[in-house]
């Protein structure tokens, strides 16, 4: 028997079975990349949203960066006072600007509800007129270090023409 299988073969019904077969084959493989596609969906919308997020955090985090800036410029005189060292000699020839019989004790305090209170300075002195106090409070706000005039005040005059004067002041500093 001679084979003729080769002989009679119709191009049009061998181009529609590959045409079918070509289908089945493309609807398999977008059958199983669907789930991929869903999935590739649902990581593209959570990186969107985690790049919102971002954003909005990154540009918190600007916000407050320029907020301790400014508030680092412009309380620069205070920072610097709070870290200075105090010395009680140079607070001493300070206070006699104003004052006459300056006496100052320092008592360091350790247990203190406020955290920055270094030390509480006692300060007794004569002065002759109010208006040498007021500069005291006025340039006080000046001087090296961050003090703090505290109550109560205590005024009596003199025989002298003279103001005795007692107050205490908190001296701040940084913990470093």
């Amino acid at each position: 028997m001679k084979d003729s299988s080769l002989e009679n073969f119709d191009m049009v019904k061998i181009a529609i079975h590959l045409l079918i077969l070509t289908c089945i084959c493309l609807c398999f493989i977008v059958f199983l990349m669907i789930p991929s596609f869903k999935s590739y969906d649902v990581a593209r919308l959570k990186n969107i949203n985690q790049s919102e997020i971002n954003k909005n955090t990154n540009s918190k985090l600007n916000f407050s960066q320029n907020n301790l800036d400014n508030l680092k410029e412009e309380n620069k005189k205070v920072l610097s006072q709070f870290s200075t060292e105090f010395d009680i000699k140079d607070f001493e020839s300070f206070a006699k600007q104003y004052f006459s019989n300056v006496k100052i004790q320092q008592k360091d305090v350790n247990n203190s509800k406020e955290e920055y209170l270094s030390s509480l300075i006692s300060l007794s002195a004569n002065v002759k007129e109010p208006s040498y106090f007021y500069k005291f409070i006025k340039d006080l706000s000046t001087y090296k270090n961050l003090l703090q005039i505290d109550y109560p005040l205590n005024f009596n005059s003199t025989n002298k023409n003279n103001i005795a004067i007692k107050m205490n002041l908190k001296l701040y500093r940084s913990n470093d």
